[in-house]
């Protein structure tokens, strides 16, 4: 039981630094799937990197699976 709360940690930790270096791939780790939001989320990086880290500080924080 503990250790799915370190790796829930961990995994946000990691999808938190991807955030800054890459949205994407946060939004990825934290939906574990090509979906929507994903290829929502290239699109905004190719128009730009800010809306792209807009968009995954709100899927990893505030959209829930």
């Amino acid at each position: 039981m503990g250790n799915d709360k370190n790796i829930e940690g961990f995994t946000l930790i990691v999808a938190i630094v991807f955030m800054f270096i890459l949205p994407p791939v946060s939004v990825f780790i934290k939906r574990e799937d090509f979906d929507r939001h994903f290829w929502i989320n290239v699109v905004l990086c190719f128009l730009g990197w800010l809306p792209a880290m807009i968009h995954s500080l709100w899927i990893v924080f505030f959209k829930e699976d």
